[in-house]
């Protein structure tokens, strides 16, 4: 077991079990246990396709793969939000 240790693995968030390696996905559903998913895109000209297929499918993935940890104990997700609602035209962050 890989506790209180950090190990980053390469994976993409616009693919099924996010085209993990069958090593890495093993590892993660065996001894994972903290999730903290921030995967987005924040880009306002993003294809509205893509922008779905990352923010919300992404985080559906994401989700799945908890769903299957054998160990996890906490799943974050760390979203964004623009809120300016009073505002009209440009709006600079």
């Amino acid at each position: 077991m890989i506790k209180d240790k950090i190990i980053p693995i390469q994976g993409d968030i616009n693919k099924e079990m996010l085209d993990l390696s069958p090593e890495d996905l093993e590892m993660l559903l065996n001894d994972l246990h903290v999730i903290i998913n921030c995967a987005a895109s924040v880009d306002f000209n993003e294809q509205i396709s893509d922008a779905i297929n990352i923010n919300y499918m992404g985080c559906l993935r994401m989700l799945d793969i908890a769903h299957k940890c054998k160990r996890l104990e906490v799943f974050t997700h760390v979203s964004t939000a623009y809120v300016n609602c009073e505002k009209k035209g440009f709006i600079k962050e």
